[in-house]
């Protein structure tokens, strides 16, 4: 796993000389200090497993890393000087977590009941082909389920079923760790959005399964929110039009971009308006030699895995 020193920052809290934690919760955060004090409460009463708890404060003005360190001494917290976004700062978590696993955490996020993460530990010790975990996520007000993983499978069908997935909502997932310093980090230079496909791409090509695990339930509390902001429709318009530059051959990588322009421009219009639409394509463009000095074209098996998956 390169692009990121494992040791960038000096924590603020206790560092356990304990063994090695069987978890390491990552929680990466952003001016939620409420919030994410209760999502720590739902962290710390979990049991059956040892675990380490991560902090990623992603430049909070709000009085969050004194929060942590007072309030919950035992986690460690990593402060970045600035917002460096939801990515990168999964990627910090990643390579200073001691854990056998992985799981991260919205800081908007609460598991349902204190046995979850031992669920998680055991799913994954039970078969090593596993590399992603996906919880079931219901809105925390309505009970409703949201960030669904599957275009195709519908919800009201498949909602308890364990089943095979391609991309993943990254905010309620568990990794094995191993798998990741086969497939590398998530992509730093993305920001947000489309960057679970990214890494999801390279895990399938690996050889790893990325499962949806309806036993583990998380409460998303989703306050304040738009539905469709200025900035997550721009991210998600440039980054998920680089991803078939990295991957795909060249005749698929052009028919994906014509899916990808086609897709979203009417959401993002409908949404943002025609403006944002453009300067994210023209960002993607202008960006595009760095991406393509990325490139790495996945093998036809696993093209062909991404399209049994999308089915």
């Amino acid at each position: 796993m390169t692009g990121i020193r494992p040791v960038i920052l000096v924590p603020s809290g206790n560092i356990s000389n304990s063994p090695k934690p069987e978890i390491s919760v990552v929680i990466v955060t952003y001016n939620r200090c409420d919030s994410l004090r209760e999502v720590l409460v739902s962290v710390a009463g979990q049991g059956g497993v040892s675990k380490e708890i991560i902090v990623i404060d992603n430049g909070s003005t709000d009085g969050t890393a004194q929060m942590v360190s007072s309030e919950f001494p035992e986690a460690r917290l990593l402060r970045l000087p600035e917002n460096l976004g939801p990515a990168l700062g999964r990627n910090i978590g990643i390579v200073n977590a001691n854990g056998e696993f992985l799981f991260f955490l919205d800081d908007d996020a609460l598991l349902a009941d204190d046995s979850a993460l031992s669920r998680i530990v055991s799913r994954l010790r039970g078969d090593d082909s596993i590399g992603v975990l996906v919880c079931h996520v219901r809105n925390a007000e309505t009970g409703q389920i949201c960030n669904w993983p599957s275009p195709r499978k519908a919800p009201s069908e498949y909602a308890n079923k364990e089943f095979d997935i391609l991309a993943f909502p990254e905010g309620v997932t568990a990794f094995r760790k191993e798998a990741l310093a086969h497939t590398g980090l998530y992509p730093g230079n993305f920001f947000r959005q489309a960057e679970g496909l990214d890494l999801a791409i390279r895990m399938v090509d690996a050889g790893y399964r990325i499962v949806y695990y309806p036993q583990v339930l998380a409460l998303h509390k989703e306050f304040g929110r738009k539905a469709y902001s200025r900035q997550i429709a721009y991210f998600n318009v440039r980054n998920n039009l680089w991803i078939p530059w990295k991957y795909f051959p060249c005749p698929l990588a052009v028919v994906k971009t014509g899916l990808v322009l086609v897709r979203t421009l009417a959401v993002s219009v409908r949404h943002c308006g025609l403006f944002t639409w453009l300067a994210a394509v023209l960002d993607a463009g202008i960006k595009m030699p760095q991406i393509l000095r990325e490139r790495r074209v996945v093998g036809e098996l696993t093209i062909r895995r991404i399209k049994e998956l999308n089915r």
